[in-house]
């Protein structure tokens, strides 16, 4: 075809540019990928919670290794081909910003991602709160936010539609830890009825205080007492000391590493002998342990990773030599929540075949993704109809003689748990 009014090579040359655009079949578009896609995370790099954001921000990176290149031999969701092969091989730009766990710079932060930025989704953000207020930009904005270790149910009651879970939240903790309660009470004779709940201010917190309120009873127990205390207090004196008064059976905690450090120590001092303490979230890193030592004994915790469950699931215990040869530092359970969050959203955006956000929530919503391509001992991901993962599930673990055994339920249980607690003079 002559264009009127053209010379021949130029019409030739429009055709060329108009082929180029269009496309023809078996002529590939990869020029018209983008070849770095852009995904927002959000955590803390700076402040109180530096060693975690740390801990968060070398599984991000891990798990941008993992699918940017290629490890045929690691049985992983994107670990087989390099880059996003449905996007010509695109590779993942992570953009990493830190909220210094303070939600009105979550907020902002999210805002700048997206605008400025341009991010196609967006990850975070280790606290619930700041999730909270980062994931109401990203439902504004209309894009894709995957919380990957925040636990507040309230983040998937809000009929959100760009928010999704893939890690456990507190109901399902809270109810299964009650079920571990009983269980411990009948296998070991020794009643126990009256619960403490001993907790930070923010908004995991105060979810936690509400979840034992609410489902303690069903399971036949009563809380007697509420503490709730500033996040990041450097003196908890008073709380313990109001603890010992009211004397409960156990204790169930939601405060953060340092402050489960401040706890642990005071109990010692003041020589607080409670049968039971079980924390939702201080014993969670390794650093739980480094500072306290054999004190850190005893205790219960939730175990959504642990590297005795390794014997079941080889790849937890390859990936955990992975992430400490790189990073220097155990790779604990937030770090795996984080991990299988970044590869959950990484798949999302390849089966999407596009960056367009509706394309990706389209396919986060169509998820099916079974065990055995996961690092954490889920049953898989698989979204229910508030885009919560309901394939999840919340072991319990223990920490003895300074290393954390998996306790129950008792089909992956490592070892027995040791019940009641041993008073303070009667531990090696």
């Amino acid at each position: 075809m002559e264009l009127r009014g053209f010379p021949k090579f130029t019409t030739a040359l429009v055709l060329v540019v108009m082929l180029c655009v269009v496309g023809l079949p078996g002529i590939s578009l990869a020029q018209q990928t983008p070849a770095v896609i852009k995904i927002g995370a959000l955590y803390p790099l700076s402040g109180a919670h530096v060693y975690e954001g740390k801990l968060s921000r070398e599984a991000i990176l891990m798990a941008v290794d993992i699918v940017n290149n290629s490890y045929p031999d690691l049985p992983l969701l994107g670990a087989a081909k390099a880059g996003l092969p449905n996007l010509g091989g695109a590779k993942i730009e992570m953009i990493i910003s830190d909220h210094r766990a303070d939600p009105a710079i979550a907020r902002a932060e999210a805002e700048r991602l997206i605008t400025s930025e341009k991010v196609v989704a967006l990850i975070g953000a280790y606290m619930s709160s700041c999730a909270a207020t980062s994931s109401d930009v990203a439902e504004k904005y209309g894009i894709p936010y995957l919380g990957a270790d925040v636990s507040s149910p309230t983040l998937t009651t809000r009929g959100y539609k760009w928010f999704f879970r893939t890690a456990p939240e507190d109901i399902q903790l809270t109810v299964n830890a009650m079920k571990f309660f009983q269980d411990l009470s009948k296998k070991t004779g020794v009643k126990i009825k009256n619960i403490a709940t001993v907790t930070e201010d923010s908004l995991w917190g105060q979810d936690v205080t509400k979840m034992v309120a609410k489902y303690a009873p069903e399971a036949g127990f009563s809380v007697v007492k509420q503490i709730v205390y500033p996040m990041d207090s450097t003196d908890l004196t008073n709380e313990v000391l109001t603890i010992k008064k009211a004397n409960p059976d156990f204790i169930v905690h939601a405060s953060r590493v340092g402050d489960g450090i401040l706890l642990q120590r005071a109990y010692k001092e003041y020589n607080v002998a409670i049968p039971l303490i079980y924390t939702a979230g201080a014993a969670t890193t390794a650093n739980f342990v480094d500072q306290l030592g054999r004190d850190a004994d005893y205790i219960f915790r939730r175990m959504l990773f642990g590297l005795d469950m390794a014997k079941k699931k080889p790849i937890m215990g390859e990936m955990a030599h992975k992430y400490s040869r790189r990073a220097g530092i155990p790779l604990d359970e937030n770090s795996a929540r984080i991990f299988d969050g970044c590869l959950v959203l990484f798949d999302a955006i390849n089966r999407a075949g596009s960056t367009n956000p509706e394309a990706i929530r389209q396919a986060l919503l169509k998820t099916d993704i079974p065990s055995s391509q996961i690092l954490m001992p889920y049953g898989g991901v698989k979204f229910d109809q508030t885009n919560q993962n309901y394939l999840v599930s919340t072991p319990i673990g223990q920490i003895i003689n300074k290393e954390n055994f998996t306790v129950w339920p008792t089909d992956i249980a490592s070892r027995e748990a040791v019940f009641p607690l041993p008073s303070w003079r009667d531990r090696k």
